[in-house]
């Protein structure tokens, strides 16, 4: 969902070859989609209908891009159950992985989430959505739960997403300060990692 505002200029990799033809026309008689006069792709390879590349728009005040953001974070936030559902994005098809801090601050700190729906994207978010009527914050144990050890879990990868015997020591240290949880704050923490450690080496 981070598309909405801060990758406004995206590609949208496909194998559908007729959709990514039909995404290169739209996007001359909409204000989202692919433009006239930007350079796309669309080519036989060795796939079975063929692959295509379109330079992709996004727009915070066009509806169905609104929409798009809106239902992404509203079906994370319905799901009770956070091993049943993993934080992922199409990267980099319009929610590059680099975005994911300000993912997680929209999921953990509803104000930020009001913010954007009240002062940034199309009014359609909140009307076409229930986001508006959350107020579930996640905690930091979800988070980790929907980001790493349901992951691992889900891919049947018994030695990552924990930190028992015989775990690979895989582990990412956040400045974090539980009584200043505010949006700002978890968004700039998940930005920078202090420290990274992989197999048990500090490497950041």
């Amino acid at each position: 969902p981070s598309f909405i505002v801060y990758a406004a200029l995206e590609n949208a990799f496909s194998i559908e070859c007729p959709w990514e033809h039909a995404l290169h026309h739209l996007g001359g008689m909409s204000p989202w989609g692919a433009k006239p006069g930007m350079k796309w792709i669309n080519g036989q390879i060795e796939a079975e209908s063929g692959s295509g590349v379109v330079p992709y728009f996004f727009s915070p005040k066009t509806g169905v891009n609104a929409v798009q953001w809106a239902i992404a974070l509203e079906l994370m936030l319905l799901v009770k159950d956070p091993w049943q559902i993993s934080h992922t994005t199409d990267h980099p098809n319009g929610a590059p992985f680099t975005t994911y801090p300000i993912v997680f601050k929209w999921l953990m700190d509803r104000k930020s989430r009001k913010d954007m729906l009240e002062n940034v994207v199309a009014k359609k978010a909140s009307t076409a959505s229930t986001l508006p009527d959350l107020d579930r914050e996640y905690t930091l144990s979800e988070l980790c739960i929907v980001t790493r050890a349901g992951n691992a879990k889900t891919l049947g990868l018994r030695d990552r997403g924990h930190l028992g015997i015989g775990a690979i020591g895989d582990v990412a240290v956040y400045k974090l300060d539980p009584e200043k949880m505010d949006g700002h704050s978890i968004e700039k923490a998940f930005s920078r990692a202090a420290y990274t450690i992989k197999e048990g080496q500090i490497v950041v």
